[in-house]
């Protein structure tokens, strides 16, 4: 079955078109900069609380959540850090269907060894935004991507991408856009 590359894949311009439309109709912010070579960056980022402890006394931890253009696979990619260092057993509650495949000195080394059918995140320096961050891998994103059009799935990139991963990542319910192509964004 040969796959239509554009259904997967999107340019610099049409992730930022699908972006500031993503903006109109939900909670999710436009940032943008200007890289070293003076170009236009921007990516969608939202702040939000996600319960994270294992304890009794479950607490939460303000997550930030970024979605950004990675031009190497030309595809969108999920970045977020928490506002606190938390242990791994937290992390792994927090987003238990990615599979962390690294972990900052602050944080007890874990045996990423082994078989997963979730996507990787890695704890890396993303050069776009200038910090540290967990990331998706964009050989899960594109793979996840192209798993949801096999299986029908119409809209634009980004939507279909926010869609598809809010089955690994718990995103908060408004910045998830509902199926069905209206941009709405999905309400509870």
């Amino acid at each position: 079955m040969k796959i239509d590359a554009a259904a997967v894949h999107c340019t610099r311009e049409s992730f930022s078109q699908y972006a500031h439309q993503r903006c109109a109709n939900s909670p999710w912010e436009l940032r943008s900069k200007r890289d070293a070579f003076g170009a236009s960056v921007e990516w969608l980022e939202a702040t939000y609380s996600v319960g994270s402890s294992l304890d009794a006394t479950t607490r939460t931890v303000v997550t930030t959540v970024c979605v950004l253009f990675n031009a190497d696979y030309a595809v969108p990619q999920l970045g977020f850090y928490n506002s606190t260092v938390t242990s791994l057993a937290d992390l792994r509650v927090a987003v238990p269907n990615l599979t962390l495949v690294n972990m900052p000195s602050s944080v007890p080394l874990a045996d990423a060894m082994g078989t997963s059918r979730q996507p990787l995140a890695s704890f890396s320096w993303c050069q776009e935004l200038g910090q540290y961050m967990w990331l998706v891998h964009p050989c899960d994103t594109e793979n996840v991507l192209r798993c949801r059009r096999y299986d029908g799935e119409q809209g634009d990139v980004l939507s279909i991408f926010l869609r598809a991963m809010s089955d690994y990542f718990p995103f908060a319910p408004l910045l998830v856009p509902r199926a069905g192509g209206n941009g709405d964004a999905a309400r509870t």
